[in-house]
């Protein structure tokens, strides 16, 4: 097996193909033989898959995402487990320059010490609330609770638990998205301000920022 199918291998649980696999995905549980998601990846990787890892992970991301997409909250995690994939997430861009259509799999995460990404929908959960923190620092709105590019301990403990929906992720998501299908984001973009939403200012901006001055 060489070795850019062992990084595509990998990349089948990150978040990153996860969110572009579920724009093709329903909010309902599904089973692997059913699911449009398994089998993209089927298709990927033909036979060199072990289906009961597979559906091991996809599943509970499946339950997972039906809640998220039927409105509940994103599961609150740790702060020690954002605190991980932003420190693994720093050393990884150091280490090799960033490639937007190119996925991080779990295990690299694992590898760069990052615990919950041994539970797949933990450590989807997690990076989903690390993808805001770090729109919101990269936004300047932090700012002051940043030192020396480090988050302050109550960044990580509010990014961590504040309430947080699918919603709150829309203007994140099309942003991360944008980096390898421009198009796809600005078409999602503007399905985001016909809705009225406002993606300069999200209403998770103030609730993140509220938790923060308590």
């Amino acid at each position: 097996m060489n070795s850019e199918h062992c990084q595509l291998k990998q990349a089948v649980a990150s978040h990153v193909e996860l969110v572009n696999l579920v724009r093709e995905a329903v909010p309902a549980l599904r089973t692997v033989d059913d699911d449009p998601a398994a089998q993209k990846l089927l298709g990927m990787f033909g036979n060199d898959l072990d289906m009961e890892k597979i559906q091991a992970t996809v599943e509970p991301i499946n339950t997972l995402m039906a809640k998220i997409n039927a409105g509940e909250q994103i599961p609150p995690v740790s702060a020690n487990d954002i605190r991980q994939i932003w420190g693994a997430t720093h050393q990884m861009n150091a280490d090799r320059p960033p490639r937007p259509d190119v996925a991080i799999g779990l295990s690299v995460f694992a590898a760069y010490g990052v615990s919950c990404a041994a539970e797949p929908a933990l450590f989807m959960s997690a990076h989903s609330r690390h993808m805001l923190l770090s729109d919101l620092i990269d936004r300047g709105l932090l700012a002051e609770w940043v030192q020396n590019g480090e988050p302050d301990e109550r960044v990580f403990e509010v990014a961590a638990t504040v309430d947080c929906t699918l919603e709150d992720l829309g203007r994140v998501t099309v942003k991360v998205i944008g980096q390898s299908d421009p198009e796809f984001a600005a078409h999602a973009s503007e399905a985001l301000r016909a809705e009225g939403k406002d993606l300069e200012h999200p209403e998770i901006d103030r609730r993140f920022l509220e938790l923060l001055h308590r």
